[in-house]
């Protein structure tokens, strides 16, 4: 079929291989700006970059500024409207219609502006004009730049090749189309890090009791635990392939290992905390262990607790984002297409929508635990000032 028309037409390509291979599934932005392989790339052809060119609008890379001056201004204000911008001319706006411009040999013996005949600019195009149209427009007229207006013809900037071959930091249309992808990708990341931070809890708790009812074992249970701490996350992903294989089960396994040292030491400081009075009131009261546990410590030791909880939230939502090297990274997906395609969109998106989820889910916890335990809230004391 015909590629050229498929980019046109398009949402999104599938490019096949003999035998019915997929070998690419994307937009057409995204092919052209990065092909899978060498075959995706011979299929495209040539002139992969003008191509991509006709698919960006004026709109997504914006016009930049230039100097500007009205009809009413004196020569010496537009003289320096131009030094300030270090050219030798300047747009005629009135009432923010573009005329032409004038450059600063006409203003000689000249009052004002509004003397000099504005000359029409050579490259004129509108937002809604293609990148590829553009670059057309000045190279055929010889301009440095093209001049940018809106349908009605008001001067809205300029747009100079430097501007054309510049990649934005965030590029929205490709934001908006991909929403569904950036959906699944966060609620990939939400399961995963939930998963792995209840797994590793049900895993610590009843150790941290075990090594609080007998301190001899505390050392050894957190010797083991920060082992597996100080494994980099990378390594200890690429040791479990082998076993585990690219699954959901590679990720949390490498996930879970590194919150047991976090909740397990913020369980056993919360139960050590636990006043001794409490306790033996309990005890006073015929409260067995499990009950002591439960009713007394569990619930004044909560406020630590949960305080580690949310180390472990946040930590993981963070190193979740590794686990996109195995195919399972949540948001780190973006980040790692940013970086494989030298795209920064997907990169700054994965990145902001991580740390916002981190504080998020960081705030919800302190809701959470305030809701929960009122009687942990400091109450400030009152001050009673003596008569003087």
């Amino acid at each position: 079929h015909d590629i050229d028309e498929a980019i046109k037409m398009a949402d999104r390509i599938v490019i096949l291989n003999r035998g019915a291979k997929v070998e690419q599934f994307a937009t057409p932005e995204e092919i052209l700006r990065a092909p899978a392989n060498a075959f995706v790339e011979g299929f495209v052809g040539a002139e992969r970059g003008l191509k991509r060119l006709a698919l960006i609008r004026v709109a997504d890379v914006g016009s930049g500024e230039g100097p500007v001056v009205s009809p009413s201004d004196d020569a010496g204000i537009a003289r320096r409207a131009m030094t300030a911008f270090g050219s030798d001319w300047a747009s005629v706006v009135d009432g923010g219609r573009l005329l032409g411009w004038v450059d600063g040999p006409a203003l000689d013996g000249r009052s004002s502006v509004g003397e000099v005949a504005p000359r029409p600019f050579a490259a004129t195009v509108t937002a809604r004009s293609s990148l590829r149209q553009a670059l057309d427009a000045i190279v055929t007229s010889k301009a440095r730049m093209a001049v940018v207006v809106d349908e009605d013809g008001r001067y809205e900037g300029v747009l100079s090749i430097e501007r054309i071959s510049q990649e934005p930091l965030v590029r929205w249309n490709w934001v908006g189309s991909h929403l569904d992808v950036v959906r699944s990708r966060f609620l990939e990341h939400i399961e995963l890090t939930v998963l792995a931070v209840v797994i590793g809890f049900v895993i610590s708790f009843p150790l941290a009791v075990y090594a609080h009812r007998h301190h001899r074992v505390y050392a050894p249970i957190t010797f083991v635990a920060g082992l597996l701490y100080t494994i980099p996350s990378l390594a200890l992903f690429v040791l479990l392939i082998p076993l585990t294989g690219l699954s959901v089960t590679s990720a949390e396994i490498g996930l879970v290992s590194y919150t047991l040292l976090i909740l397990i030491r913020n369980i056993v400081a919360g139960l050590a905390g636990v006043p001794e009075d409490a306790k033996e009131a309990a005890r006073g009261m015929g409260y067995t262990s499990r009950q002591l546990l439960w009713r007394v410590e569990v619930p004044l030791a909560l406020p630590v607790i949960v305080a580690g909880v949310r180390i472990a939230t946040v930590t993981t939502i963070g190193l979740v984002t590794v686990t996109a090297l195995i195919g399972k990274g949540g948001l780190g997906y973006f980040i790692l297409l940013g970086l494989q395609q030298f795209f920064p969109t997907p990169t700054v998106l994965g990145s902001v929508l991580s740390v916002a989820l981190a504080l998020a889910a960081d705030g919800l916890l302190l809701w959470a635990q305030r809701l929960v335990t009122p009687w942990a809230r400091v109450r400030q004391p009152v001050r009673v000032r003596g008569a003087a």
